[in-house]
């Protein structure tokens, strides 16, 4: 009989420690509450690993390393991000089999582009769910295609529109506008795993990752037309830092889970080649780039993106209730911990939320609360709000709220 699930989600997970496990333990039980657990593999575990001559920062390491996302409970984890290529298609093979070996079902990535859209699909107390995966944030080659392996995309191109006045150097517009192609594809896929699930989830890496609350229109647009199309819960991950949650048509949209676990130790003796890069990203993002930070020798991130979460929500056959987020800080040793909500970082955690869908204007609000002792900011619909239909997606640009 068909009964509810608990489904935990958080974002980008990267293990780099002498004891992988150790990673998680500052979070005691709490991720085994959860009847699914859903992460993003934001790096390769391989023994073999040839370096994509077009990664930036490889995110690369030995293939012991992955049991620790084992042993912390992962029932699911996406694959489609911008450093699954890293360490070459022999080190994507690698990492898919060290993941399935442990028995975490895996989607966004594969030997060829069929298999990279192929849901995964997890039965739990009589529910099956299934998951499907995709980037838009890709380097070169990245991309999986005919008996070519890779991730699945969701490629978007940008346009910069000066306006009506036209006047040289200033400020553009910015435009994001979907890959019809890929729009169709995802569109395809959801009708796909509905067949195959009483419920579907869908991952997206996607997103500006250094600047605070920014959503590009195509996150907005996209997510909202996965929604329409027969998605159940959408997942959004990529930013190092949190964004907002929507409610849309009832059903969640994660805008961004941030990191979880994001081991980057000794950031700037890094195999990058030189230091350019982190150069370029310091020049465009400021203090919000990456570099070492006095305390965090693993976290070369700015503050803010020390604030992270679980995303959660009930699953049933009927639809999805009591979404919301497990709010977690991250300590010293790379570690998220539960938070306070009555604690001074607590209440700075809620207004940072509350922050993130405001800038965006999303239509939720953010409410503080527990269970079973553990602290739970939850979703509502904010009152005055009306549902407003996601943006057309087609070839004509679509423009941010």
């Amino acid at each position: 009989m068909q009964g509810q699930v608990l489904l935990g989600a958080v974002g980008d997970v990267f293990l780099n420690r002498r004891e992988p496990a150790s990673a998680f333990a500052a979070l005691g039980s709490t991720l085994d509450r959860f009847d699914l657990l859903f992460g993003n593999c934001e790096g390769v575990y391989s023994d073999r690993p040839s370096r994509a001559p077009s990664a930036g920062l490889p995110l690369i390491q030995p293939a012991a390393t992955a049991r620790g996302l084992g042993a912390a409970g992962f029932s699911v984890m996406s694959c489609a991000n911008n450093h699954f290529v890293d360490g070459g298609h022999q080190a994507l093979a690698d990492t898919l089999e060290a993941l399935r070996s442990q028995g975490i079902a895996t989607c966004g990535a594969g030997r060829d582009i069929v298999d990279a859209r192929r849901p995964a699909v997890v039965e739990r107390a009589g529910l099956k769910v299934a998951f499907i995966a995709y980037a838009s944030v890709l380097p070169p080659g990245y991309r999986a295609r005919e008996r070519i392996p890779g991730v699945a995309p969701l490629r978007v191109a940008t346009l910069y529109y000066p306006g009506e006045d036209y006047t040289p150097g200033a400020q553009p517009e910015i435009w994001t506008v979907p890959h019809p192609q890929d729009v169709s594809a995802l569109r395809a896929d959801i009708a796909s795993a509905r067949k195959l699930a009483d419920v579907v989830v869908c991952s997206f890496h996607w997103g500006e990752d250094h600047r605070p609350f920014t959503l590009a229109g195509y996150e907005i647009s996209v997510a909202q037309a996965a929604i329409d199309a027969g998605v159940d819960v959408v997942l959004a991950h990529h930013h190092h830092l949190l964004r907002g949650i929507e409610l849309y048509r009832g059903r969640p949209i994660f805008h961004g889970l941030g990191h979880f676990v994001f081991d980057l130790p000794n950031i700037g003796d890094m195999d990058i080649g030189t230091n350019s890069m982190l150069d370029e990203i310091k020049r465009r993002s400021g203090d919000y780039a990456i570099f070492e930070r006095p305390g965090y020798p693993s976290l070369p991130f700015h503050p803010d993106a020390r604030f992270t979460g679980i995303g959660r929500c009930i699953l049933t056959a009927g639809g999805v209730s009591d979404p919301g987020i497990v709010p977690c800080y991250i300590n010293p040793d790379g570690q998220p911990e539960l938070l306070d909500l009555g604690s001074a970082r607590g209440r700075e955690a809620i207004e940072y939320l509350r922050t993130a869908n405001a800038r965006a204007n999303l239509r939720a609000v953010v409410e503080p609360g527990e269970e079973d002792g553990v602290p739970v900011l939850r979703v509502r619909a904010r009152q005055s709000a009306s549902p407003t239909p996601a943006v057309e997606i087609s070839s004509r640009a679509v423009t941010p709220r």
